[in-house]
C-alpha cells in the first residue's frame, strides 16, 4: 500500500508541475474530446463581444469561497492501475493540501502555496521541499490558478479571478454549435493554454502545451452545485511523458465538503527526522512509476 500511495502522490506532484508548464496549440485546433488533442467539427473565430458574453454567463455560476475541506479519491489507469482516497484542504489564493490515507492513517501528503511545494512520504520518512518558482520553472502561476484547475474553472496565469481580467487578453473560438473555447494571451514564450466549454456554460476540458512538448489535457466531469457555485465532479489528467502515458482522475465528494469557517485548515509540518529528497530527481523518475 505504501508503494501505491507514493505512486499516486507522484502523479499529483506531476500534475502540479504540468499545470505550470504544460501547452502550445492554437485555439482553432485545440478542441479536446477524450484524448490529449483533437478536433470537433469546424471552428471559427468568435466575435469578441459575444465571447465576452459567453464568459460572463459562465462566470455567473461561480461564487466566491474562502476555504474548503473535501474528500477526494484518486484513480490511476496508466501507467498502472491504482487507487486511494484522502482529503483535500484548499484556502483560496493561499494553499492546497492533499492528504492520502489508508485505513484511516495518513501515508503521504502534498502541500502547495505561492511560495513552496512540499511532498511528505510518511511511510519512508522522506520529503521534497522546493520553492514554487523553482519547481514550476519560474512561470507566473499562483495557487489560485492551481485551485481553479482542480475544481474546473477557467483562469489566466498570474491572476486570481478571471472575471476581473482585461478581456482584451482573451480570444474566443466557436464550433458553430454549443461548443466554444477561451484562450488567454500568454506572456510566456512558447506557452499556450486553452479552455473548452460544451455545453455553453460548462467547462469540459483544458489543454496546455509548452514549446514542442506533448500537450497535457485536463478533462472535467459534470458540474456539481455547491454553496460556492459550480464545481467539477472530477478532473482527469492525460499526458505523455517520454514513453509513459499518464491517465489519472481525481474524484471530488462535494456533498461531504465543509466550507469556510466550519473547520480550521491544517498547516502541515515535516518532522525533523525526515530525509530531504531532490525534487528534480523525483520528477525524472516519474516515467518509471
Amino acid at each position: 500500500m505504501k508503494r501505491i500511495a507514493i505512486r499516486i502522490l507522484s502523479v499529483l506532484l506531476l500534475l502540479v508541475a504540468l499545470y505550470g508548464c504544460g501547452g502550445k496549440k492554437q485555439a482553432e485546433n485545440v478542441v479536446p474530446n477524450t484524448d490529449t488533442s483533437g478536433n470537433i467539427g469546424a471552428t471559427d473565430v468568435l466575435n469578441h463581444g459575444q465571447g465576452v458574453e459567453y464568459l460572463k454567463n459562465t462566470c455567473v455560476n461561480y461564487l466566491p469561497w474562502q476555504q474548503v475541506r473535501v474528500p477526494v479519491s484518486v484513480k490511476i489507469n496508466s501507467p498502472k492501475s491504482l487507487s486511494i482516497s484522502g482529503t483535500a484542504e484548499m484556502v483560496r489564493n493561499k494553499s492546497v493540501l492533499i492528504s492520502l490515507k489508508f485505513i484511516g492513517m495518513e501515508v503521504a501528503w502534498l502541500y502547495v502555496s505561492d511560495d513552496v511545494v512540499v511532498v511528505a512520504d510518511k511511510m519512508n520518512k522522506r520529503y521534497i521541499s522546493e520553492s514554487s518558482s523553482k519547481f514550476l520553472g519560474g512561470f507566473d502561476v499562483n495557487t489560485a490558478n492551481l485551485q481553479d484547475l482542480l475544481i474546473g474553472r477557467p483562469f489566466v496565469l498570474g491572476s486570481e479571478d478571471i472575471s476581473s481580467v482585461d478581456t482584451n487578453r482573451l480570444s474566443f473560438v466557436s464550433d458553430g454549435g454549443e461548443g466554444w473555447s477561451l484562450q488567454p494571451l500568454s506572456e510566456i514564450e512558447n506557452l499556450e493554454y486553452v479552455f473548452w466549454f460544451e455545453p455553453m456554460t460548462v467547462l469540459n476540458a483544458a489543454v496546455v502545451q509548452y514549446a514542442s512538448k506533448q500537450p497535457v489535457a485536463l478533462l472535467y466531469g459534470a458540474p456539481v452545485g455547491t454553496p460556492s457555485g459550480s464545481m467539477a465532479s472530477h478532473v482527469g489528467i492525460k499526458a505523455n511523458i517520454g514513453v509513459t502515458n499518464i491517465d489519472a482522475t481525481l474524484f471530488w465528494s462535494w456533498q461531504k465538503a465543509k466550507w469556510d469557517d466550519s473547520f480550521a485548515p491544517r498547516e502541515p509540518k515535516v518532522p525533523d527526522n525526515y530525509r530531504k529528497v531532490d525534487g528534480a530527481s523525483v520528477l525524472k523518475s516519474l516515467t518509471g512509476i
